[in-house]
């Protein structure tokens, strides 16, 4: 199976990498040596000579999903202000294409351009091609923007949209799953917001399909370079990660914290919530600062609830209070 053997190469490709050798003074705040970042690509994703939306937003869409969209912002911005022109022209190649209606809406709003979910009223179940699994999703991925309890629309859709999905899922299983099944299985399960970015592009690599996404229309060596830049970019940001975490290990021990008897040893879980929401590389000093602000006070708790005398305790509150 061709398809089996490409996820597997992926996921040796995105096997943890040997972590680079890090320079830090502990006496410092940033003291991680940063390594460099991949090069701009000069890759063109979004063709000149075509204007469809469609294609124009899962382009975008897979940029995202693979973790280089930083990579492109320029080009995204027009994508995005022209998508956002058209619709609020109510272009008909946006409105009467339910899947491409859907996108273009959770795209939007993803990227903080205001676009009422009123434009969505009539997306209904009655309107929707019950096989029409690409467009279920997407319908279903718009339930989960909502922004205000008062935007029934979107809770109208999810509802119906998530019920068709499952019942497709269910006339699956005795079958193999397609890439785009087992999307929908991930989509129901874990909802975009309850997911670590990292953890999804490590996953969208390893089992993405071009022919899924609807991006046949782009060169085949076009589509191996992007799949090649997510690696690249997924494995660099990963021995960053290795390089701040061990910074932060070695300044545990050189603080001596890990030598206090009453003190938990939280440090990997502060990290881990600073990793897996600020992700740029240049972020290196809030995700150390942020770890190093969490285990301080997880000290200065159990101090509190188990390890200081009354006087101490009084003593460090009168600190506190200078």
């Amino acid at each position: 199976d061709q398809k089996k053997v490409r996820e597997t190469r992926r996921k040796q490709q995105l096997q943890e990498p040997e972590p680079a050798p890090s320079s830090h003074n502990t006496a410092g705040v940033a003291t991680v040596a940063p390594l460099p970042l991949p090069a701009s690509p000069q890759i063109q994703c979004f063709p000149t000579s075509s204007t469809n939306i469609h294609h124009q937003l899962s382009m975008l869409d897979v940029l995202e999903k693979i973790g280089i969209s930083r990579h492109f912002a320029g080009e995204i911005k027009s994508v995005l202000d022209f998508t956002y022109s058209r619709w609020l022209q109510r272009d008909e190649e946006i409105m009467l294409d339910t899947g491409t209606c859907a996108m273009a809406f959770r795209i939007l709003r993803m990227n903080g351009y205001d676009v009422s979910s009123d434009s969505l009223s009539h997306l209904t179940e009655a309107s929707v091609h019950l096989n029409d699994t690409r467009s279920l999703l997407e319908l279903y991925k718009v339930s989960q923007v909502s922004t205000s309890k008062h935007e029934l629309i979107l809770d109208s859709i999810g509802s119906w949209s998530g019920r068709l999905l499952k019942e497709q899922l269910r006339s699956s299983k005795a079958q193999k799953l397609t890439p785009l099944l087992r999307e929908v299985e991930h989509a129901l399960d874990s909802p975009f917001y309850t997911t670590l970015d990292r953890l999804e592009h490590k996953m969208n690599i390893e089992q993405f399909d071009f022919m899924e996404h609807q991006m046949l229309y782009l060169p085949w060596q076009r589509n191996q370079d992007l799949l090649a830049l997510g690696v690249m970019d997924f494995n660099t940001s990963q021995i960053v990660c290795q390089q701040e975490l061990q910074h932060l290990e070695s300044w545990v021990k050189d603080s001596r914290l890990d030598q206090l008897p009453f003190a938990r040893q939280k440090l990997a879980y502060f990290y881990l919530s600073a990793a897996g929401t600020m992700l740029p590389g240049e972020l290196s000093d809030a995700r150390i600062l942020w770890a190093k602000n969490g285990a301080l006070t997880t000290v200065v708790d159990d101090f509190f609830d188990v390890g200081g005398s009354k006087k101490e305790l009084e003593n460090l509150t009168t600190l506190v209070e200078m």
